[in-house]
């Protein structure tokens, strides 16, 4: 088989991946969106909403491991690994809007972040290998295409919920996932995907022990677990605080977090180019300010222009925060084990912060919806502090 023309352009072959990087948050937001409609169909309390998010995460954060080595050791095999990772997540999707199940949808759900997982190393090793002088400017654009999704994925959902019930929802976006994965496969497959040194498990696990001693990347690891706690907890009750406390439609709802989405995408390559030129730590400690003031006060400002605009700001760096992250890991390590960085740092923040949505969930059923974003903003508050302490003469962040 002749290699297509991806083979000779790396802008195109990387256009291609930040589209399905598109695609799969699409997916992912989607399912926020249609978790106030689940809780209703199925009947669930705010603590089951929390558990089944925190399987999610948990599923996730232990998927990072072989994600990272897989990502690593069959680097010319992106291409199947980046189409099946959408592949599968469609799959999951068409399964939970065809049971009434929690444990099957729990199960589901585990699946559909274990299929995530699999596209970020995979993703970020390619797009680091083949722009290694910007990479930081290239994984920020490539969480644009995240953020592009994630932005699309309420819109559309919060449109649709207006014609059809959840598990139509369910399905439609089931069948859009499969046959994505399967065209991105496709558009990858032969392309000319830069080479590191292959590893085998056993360097895998050699490689990977340093990384997770080193005092730096650490520092780095307990900031990404703090964030991604911030993140899970905002992105599973922030619908249904705006649909059950506040009152909204789906296509209302779906709104504000568009508005949030948008702002990342407008934000993310500047904070990448600035990161890139001044260092990680001038971007990450205004960020993460940022993040930990609007999102405690998410539920004291009520509704209306007051709730939009707080929203909008914290969407400048809500998403944002994660690229800059992985790119200051990434700075720590050599070249050849950057899906291993990419692993270690998604599994750090989905495993650790797993328990979050869990114990947020039952802050709500005891305090309000309203209780869980404070929580979810002083997590960020210390992030902000120990960056300002320990990260200012890191040269790599």
């Amino acid at each position: 088989m002749q290699k297509n023309n991806l083979s000779k352009n790396p802008i195109a072959m990387g256009t291609f991946i930040v589209a399905g990087h598109a695609i799969k948050h699409f997916l992912n937001s989607g399912f926020f969106i249609l978790l106030p409609s689940l809780k209703i169909g199925l009947n669930l309390s705010n603590t089951e909403i929390g558990l089944m998010s925190s399987a999610r995460s948990l599923g996730g954060g232990l998927a990072n491991l072989p994600a990272g080595f897989v990502g690593d050791r069959y680097q010319r095999g992106a291409p199947i690994i980046l189409g099946s990772s959408i592949f599968s997540v469609g799959l999951m999707y068409f399964v939970i809007g065809s049971v009434n199940n929690l444990w099957v949808v729990i199960l589901a759900a585990v699946c559909i972040s274990i299929g995530i997982t699999f596209y970020h190393p995979a993703a970020i090793s390619t797009l680091s290998k083949t722009f290694p002088d910007r990479k930081g400017f290239a994984i920020s654009i490539h969480g644009t295409g995240g953020s592009i999704g994630e932005a699309l994925g309420p819109l559309l959902t919060g449109a649709l919920l207006a014609y059809v019930i959840w598990t139509t929802a369910f399905n439609s976006f089931g069948i859009i996932g499969m046959l994505s994965g399967i065209f991105l496969g496709l558009l990858l497959w032969n392309s000319d995907i830069p080479i590191a040194n292959v590893t085998t498990f056993k360097n895998y696990i050699v490689s990977a022990y340093p990384l997770v001693i080193n005092p730096k990347m650490l520092s780095v690891l307990v900031v990404v677990a703090l964030y991604g706690s911030n993140q899970i907890t905002v992105m599973t009750f922030f619908p249904i605080y705006l649909q059950s406390e506040l009152n909204y439609s789906p296509s209302s709802m779906s709104f504000f977090v568009f508005a949030s989405q948008i702002a990342g995408i407008l934000s993310q390559p500047l904070m990448g180019l600035i990161s890139d030129k001044y260092g990680r730590w001038h971007v990450l400690l205004p960020a993460f300010l940022i993040l930990g003031i609007t999102s405690f006060f998410l539920g004291f400002v009520g509704d209306g222009f007051p709730l939009l605009l707080i929203v909008i700001v914290m969407g400048l760096v809500l998403f944002p925060i994660m690229a800059i992250l992985i790119a200051s890991a990434i700075d720590i390590v050599g070249s050849d084990v950057q899906a291993t960085v990419v692993s270690i740092v998604f599994g750090t923040s989905v495993l650790i912060s797993a328990s979050s949505p869990y114990v947020s969930g039952l802050i709500a059923d005891e305090f309000g919806l309203g209780a869980t974003f404070q929580f979810a903003g002083i997590l960020s508050i210390i992030a902000t502090l120990l960056i300002g302490i320990k990260w200012k003469n890191y040269n790599s962040a």
